[in-house]
C-alpha cells in the first residue's frame, strides 16, 4: 500500500508556523565588549575616586579576597598583572592590609564572560581626592593618569580589548570642604562626559557606563549633615539625568568601625565585598538606563 505523504504531514493540515526566535537576553555590559563577544581580549573597568574605592577596608582575608586567573589589573608601571589586594591604585601601598570593591567586582563580572575573555581592571583611586583638591577636574593629575593609562590598556590590544565600564566612589572630600549640590553637580557631569569622549577610541564614546557609590552611613549617620546631603542628592540623582548611569548602594554595610577603628567613613572589608557585587549588579542598571 502507498502512504499519502500528505496524511504523514498530520491530516494533511496546514504546517504550524515556526515559532518567533527567543528575544536576546538584555546586556549586562556596554556595547563595545558586547561586540567584542567572539573575539579573545578584555573587557577594561575603571576604579577612580576616593578611599572607599581605592580600598581601606579593613581586613584582607587570604580565604575571601584570592585572586583568579581571568582577573587582571593594568599596573602602576604600565603591564598586565594578576589582580591581588590591594590593588595597584596610585597611592599603593598606602593600604596593606586593607581592600575594596575592586576584586569582588571582578570575581562578579566574570560569571557573565565567555572563557576566552577576562576583565582588566585600571586602579585609578586616591584617598581624600575630589573636585575640590584639585585632582578630578579635566586637565588634573588623577584624571588625566586614569584616562591615560586606560588608553594604554585598550590600545595594548584593540582588535580584543573594550572599555566596559567605570565606577566611581567619591564626595567625602567635597561634602567636608563644603562643595554647593549646584558645583559638585556642574563638576561631576563635566566629568563624565569629558571622560566618554576622552574614550571614544574604545568605540562605546557616551555609552560608556558609569556607576557611582554612595557614602558609608556609619558616617553620615541617619540623618545626613547638610553638606553631606548635597553630595549625596547630586550622586543618587545622577541616573534620572545623565544616561547610563547607575548607583551601586551602601545600604546595610558597615564601616571600619566594626574592626575597633576610627574609621566611619570607610567601608570594612567584609561591606567591600558586598558594595563590588553591588557595583557589577549595577553596572548592568547602568547600561539599561541608555538614552531613551
Amino acid at each position: 500500500m502507498t502512504i499519502s505523504p500528505i496524511a504523514c504531514g498530520g491530516g494533511g493540515g496546514s504546517s504550524a508556523p515556526a515559532p518567533a526566535p527567543a528575544p536576546a537576553p538584555p546586556a549586562t555590559t556596554s556595547q563595545a565588549c558586547v561586540a567584542k563577544r567572539g573575539v579573545p581580549g578584555y573587557d577594561i573597568v575603571l576604579l577612580i575616586g576616593q578611599s572607599n574605592m581605592s580600598g581601606y577596608g579593613a581586613y584582607f582575608v587570604a580565604g575571601f579576597d584570592k585572586p583568579d586567573p581571568r582577573i587582571k589589573q593594568w599596573t602602576r608601571t604600565g603591564i598586565i598583572a594578576e589582580a591581588t589586594e590591594p590593588l595597584d591604585h596610585p597611592q599603593f601601598p598606602f593600604n596593606v592590609d586593607r581592600i575594596g570593591p575592586g576584586l569582588a567586582f571582578g570575581r562578579a563580572y566574570i560569571t557573565d564572560l565567555p572563557t576566552n575573555r577576562g576583565v582588566l581592571l585600571v586602579p585609578g583611586a586616591w584617598g581624600g581626592t575630589g573636585f575640590t583638591t584639585r585632582s578630578w577636574n579635566p586637565g588634573d593629575s588623577l584624571y588625566e593618569q586614569a584616562v591615560q593609562k586606560t588608553k594604554a590598556a585598550l590600545d595594548i590590544d584593540p582588535a580584543g580589548n573594550c572599555m566596559a565600564g567605570i565606577l566611581w566612589s567619591q564626595g567625602e572630600v567635597d561634602a567636608i570642604n563644603g562643595m554647593s549640590e549646584t558645583n559638585y553637580r556642574n563638576a561631576l557631569q563635566t566629568m563624565i562626559r569629558s571622560m566618554r569622549s576622552r574614550l571614544a577610541s574604545s568605540g562605546s564614546g557616551d555609552a560608556i557606563p558609569f556607576v557611582l557609590g554612595q557614602f558609608s552611613a556609619d558616617w553620615t549617620g541617619p540623618v545626613p549633615t547638610p553638606a553631606q546631603q548635597a553630595i549625596l542628592t547630586v550622586i543618587n540623582t545622577t541616573p534620572s539625568a545623565v544616561p547610563t548611569t547607575a548607583i551601586a548602594s551602601t545600604a546595610g554595610l558597615t564601616s571600619n568601625q566594626s574592626q575597633g577603628l576610627d574609621a566611619a567613613i570607610n567601608l570594612d572589608a567584609a561591606s567591600q565585598r558586598i558594595y563590588g557585587v553591588r557595583f557589577r549588579e549595577a553596572l548592568k542598571v547602568a547600561v539599561a538606563n541608555g538614552p531613551k
